[in-house]
């Protein structure tokens, strides 16, 4: 049964943004405006039909906005809510709230949910404003505004004469702008008010009351201003909260639509990972809710940014595969390098892990049992891939040496790079210079100038999308191979000048025809008249880059060459490398530690020969290629 009429009362005709509104909203649906969605289905229709008490108690669960709202649906709901003996059900509702400011005592309970949760204008009850003045507890449309507020004092000049007797703070006034500091409004009906009441308390000479009037005035706008502070951090939390729940929800609902597409495994790695990419993509991160016309707009650039995550979740897993499979493949590695068919070659621990069939086993699926024997069962292809690599370089290095001694050479020919029967790599006058402005390595030799240094300097450019050769080219990075031409950072010598004939001459060798195996079967010296004695490649490269400026060279006398093997030994000893046999993972990189680590920690005598050493010379190194020039001790004989 419904209620009977009940003449509206002052307090629940003058709610601010309530009456009013329904009044314009009701005018504006006489008038053809589109009707409720919910009268014209007559869901809400019984509702009252039930007993009040269940109504009520359904009333007070909700949030203010959705009792607002139900207010507004139709006639008796809002003639109930707006009753006296509902006032209950708003305070409920309103505690469900979080923080929320406690309602100041000129507004009753509707009117201050009104005031929160709704975007009507005050005046008019237009819909969608958005910007609230809070010390005034009200909010305008564009054509209430200037009929409510004023924006300065000079608004009332010509109104008041005793506008500038009456203290400042006593106006409540709000800040409006971005950081409300600036553009300070009031509303006109209370300045109104104030001055009607200074100017009669004035005219009365009462100034007991008036000094009252003041007090009041200001210690209400200090209250006012405190209130607002308030609220005005209220709202802000509020709106931060309600982004974020906006943006779960169009999160969740985009995982479900990505989801219903078949990007599951993608789904799954971005919640594992917390891959930030797509938490922070654009379409992700707007705090609007996903409709089916928006879901259209936003489909194609999600589905791209799925395709991009599927390649990293891919080379994600790939990782880790790899991750558990380096142990095996590392030792295999090294083992195949050290292959007796390999060693010659020079070839690079990346070579062999950039192998086709090394990359199909490490790649396999997580199913597959992968170990040593899977990878060393690759010996033979592993010394396959040396000899092709061992041809590419020498066809590199042949074409170099033709071009820098303007022979023409036909590159089909099979005799490409040949003197006679002699490959030119391998006679003694071919010397290699490095290109690097920072190398000091003055001359280089095949086949020990593929160890230099400054050829495996930079990484290759790898492709983005191949995970395989990034992650072994990260643990491999310090034996890499190079892959850019050999011409880009090496050049040759000319042909043999004038000394290095002579040289060859000296030791009854032709210049032409004189092989690197030759003149080391020799083992000669040669002499500088300062006391440097060199081997006959040292004299190659000092011929090539100092000119003979320290004089010409002789043939090194027997003694000579015995003082000379017995420097270049101790040269050799302080150049190698040296590891402890007997420490775990203890590397002691020069001569000088390895014989403090003999001392220290094992109380053996300083000996590079000692049992406990492992000694390796750097095959990048001078002494490596036999580049050795030293001075010999001064004796009697020489003096």
């Amino acid at each position: 049964m419904l209620p009977k009429k009940v003449k509206r009362s002052t307090a629940s005709a003058d709610v601010k943004g309530s009456s009013t509104t329904t009044r314009k909203v009701g005018a504006q649906r006489k008038r053809g405006g589109k009707p409720a969605r919910g009268r014209s289905r007559g869901g809400l229709k019984g509702m009252l039909d039930m007993p009040i008490d269940v109504v009520f108690e359904i009333f007070r669960r909700l949030h203010p906005r959705d009792l607002l709202s139900l207010s507004w649906s139709s006639k008796p709901l809002h003639g109930l809510l707006m009753m006296k003996s509902s006032a209950y059900v708003w305070k409920e509702t309103l505690k469900n709230v979080q923080d929320l400011p406690p309602r100041p005592n000129h507004l009753n309970e509707p009117a201050w949910a009104s005031f929160l949760f709704s975007t009507h204008c005050t005046a008019c009850g237009t819909g969608n404003v958005t910007d609230t003045l809070w010390e005034l507890y009200a909010r305008f449309c564009k054509d209430c505004f200037p009929q409510n507020v004023a924006c300065s004092q000079s608004d009332f000049d010509e109104r008041y004469d005793q506008w500038d007797n009456v203290p400042a703070n006593m106006f409540n006034r709000c800040y409006i702008g971005r950081h409300r500091e600036t553009d300070k409004v009031y509303l006109r009906s209370e300045v109104k008010r104030l001055m009607y009441t200074w100017e009669n308390l004035v005219k009365a000479n009462d100034d007991h009351d008036l000094a009252l009037f003041i007090g009041t005035e200001i210690l209400r706008v200090k209250r006012i201003a405190k209130h607002a502070s308030l609220c005005v951090d209220w709202a802000e939390r509020q709106t931060k909260k309600e982004q974020a729940e906006m943006k779960a929800e169009r999160l969740q609902e985009i995982v479900s639509r990505l989801c219903s597409l078949g990007w599951g495994p993608e789904l799954d790695y971005i919640k594992k990972n917390n891959n930030a990419p797509f938490y922070q993509h654009e379409h992700v991160v707007v705090a609007e809710k996903l409709t089916d016309r928006i879901w259209q707009n936003i489909r194609k650039d999600m589905v791209k940014c799925m395709q991009e995550l599927r390649e990293e979740r891919l080379a994600f897993e790939l990782t880790q595969r790899l991750s558990r499979r380096w142990h095996a493949m590392e030792n295999t590695l090294l083992d195949l390098k050290e292959h007796p068919e390999v060693l010659g070659y020079g070839l690079r621990l990346g070579d062999i892990a950039l192998m086709p069939e090394i990359r199909e086993i490490m790649c396999a699926p997580v199913e597959v049992q992968v170990n040593k024997d899977s990878l060393a069962a690759l010996e033979k292809k592993v010394v396959m891939r040396a000899k092709q690599w061992d041809a590419r370089v020498r066809g590199e290095l042949r074409a170099l040496v033709d071009a820098s001694r303007s022979v023409q050479v036909d590159k089909t020919s099979t005799r490409a790079g040949l003197r006679g029967d002699v490959d030119v790599l391998e006679l003694a006058t071919t010397t290699f210079h490095c290109t690097s402005a920072n190398c000091h390595n003055c001359g280089l030799f095949y086949p020990s100038l593929t160890e230099h240094n400054c050829l495996h300097r930079d990484l290759p450019q790898l492709v983005k999308a191949d995970a395989y050769a990034e992650y072994v080219s990260k643990l491999l990075a310090w034996d890499w191979p190079f892959e850019q031409a050999i011409s880009i950072s090496i050049r040759v010598s000319g042909k043999p000048s004038k000394l290095v004939r002579q040289l060859m001459e000296l030791c009854g060798k032709n210049s032409e025809t004189a092989t690197a195996k030759e003149m080391d079967e020799l083992d000669v010296r040669f002499m500088r008249d300062d006391g440097h004695s060199m081997t006959w490649r040292a004299a190659m490269v000092w011929s090539d880059t100092y000119n003979h400026s320290n004089g010409p060279l002789r043939l090194a006398t027997p003694e000579e060459v015995v003082q000379a093997k017995i420097c270049e030994a101790d040269r050799r000893k302080k150049a190698s490398r040296y590891a402890c046999k007997i420490c775990p993972h203890k590397y002691l990189e020069f001569w000088s530690p390895a014989m403090t680590h003999l001392i220290v920690t094992h109380k053996k005598e300083p000996d590079t020969d000692s049992e406990l050493l492992e000694v390796r010379l750097p095959a990048s190194s001078p002494e490596a290629a036999g580049i050795y020039t030293v001075k010999l001790p001064v004796t009697k004989e020489t003096m």
